[in-house]
């Protein structure tokens, strides 16, 4: 039986792969990013104004006047050490400038200045995806995503930028538009929750952001009034999202009993398989109550 398999929609020829061929076949190629457009020149300018500022700082403390009163340490010092730091941001935001990335629907290769890496989703151990929508007194001023990696060779992964989804209408405001990192977060997904569905095997639990343990007769909330206590599939009632958390609930409860950050290490996977679990203990979902943001939504909050 033949079946409907989601494709990737085709790169825009200004984003084709910029960091070389993999070593490895990683499958499709997803998106590419990298500093361009105003935040390049932005960059630029910052690294320009604090080098120069931070030179003139270190050159002007061994020509300044001596002190009418000596004293223990030379008048040059703390003009050096401010200066030093701020060449120091300088030539580290200058490096970050010219890193570039690939992702793939298996892995994602990171070019620098010095070296090219390769990182395969299925050596990903831990990973974080999280979204932020800024406002500048009250208006929307964008969405900053990141993304984190923990892998198994001890090695660690990030990247931020700009989320693609905009604020749509007028009266009733919503967000829309979907971000290719949102595919790249996904494929990492299943390979993380692959490890956790193995940890469930071996120990009869796992972790959830440090907040809940989740097995396979239900969640143990480790903080909150029910902490320590099981809350089994069938006393679920409902959950959802607001504010960036999890909001778990339990019949006869008004309130949530936990809420969990989206932000965590490791929320998406956990949620992932928290659903395999009350889909198979129930025979379906926990029901969603209508909020802020879907659950497969990235749980995205204003600052």
């Amino acid at each position: 039986m033949n079946q409907d398999v989601p494709s990737i929609e085709k790169p825009s020829p200004d984003a084709l792969p910029r960091c070389g061929t993999p070593s490895r076949d990683y499958g499709e190629f997803v998106t590419s990013r990298g500093t361009s457009g105003s935040g390049f020149f932005l960059r630029v300018l910052f690294v320009l104004v604090v080098g120069l500022v931070g030179a003139g700082l270190i050159i002007g403390g061994f020509f300044a006047p001596p002190p009418p009163k000596p004293t223990s340490s030379p008048q040059w010092l703390p003009l050096f050490i401010v200066g030093a730091i701020m060449v120091g941001a300088a030539v580290y935001e200058s490096f970050k400038i010219l890193y570039s990335y690939d992702f793939y629907e298996q892995g994602l290769i990171r070019k620098g200045p010095r070296r090219t890496d390769e990182f395969a989703y299925e050596q990903v151990e831990r990973f974080m995806y999280n979204l932020v929508r800024h406002y500048h007194n009250g208006v929307y001023t964008g969405t900053l995503m990141t993304l984190k990696l923990w892998m198994e060779d001890g090695r660690k992964f990030s990247y931020g930028g700009k989320h693609k989804e905009r604020r749509k209408g007028f009266l009733k405001r919503h967000f829309e538009g979907e971000d290719e990192m949102d595919i790249v977060r996904e494929a990492i997904e299943i390979h993380v929750a692959e490890r956790i569905e193995k940890a469930l095997e071996a120990t009869g639990e796992f972790e959830w952001c440090k907040v809940v343990g989740v097995s396979r007769s239900g969640v143990t909330p480790r903080v909150g009034k029910r902490k320590g206590t099981l809350i089994s599939w069938g006393e679920l009632k409902e959950v959802w999202m607001k504010n960036g958390h999890l909001h778990l609930a339990a019949i006869g409860d008004k309130k949530s009993f936990v809420s969990i950050p989206s932000a965590g290490v490791n929320f998406f996977p956990c949620m992932r398989v928290f659903g395999r679990l009350t889909e198979q203990s129930r025979g379906q979902s926990v029901p969603k109550r209508e909020g802020e943001n879907d659950l497969k939504a990235s749980g995205a909050w204003s600052v």
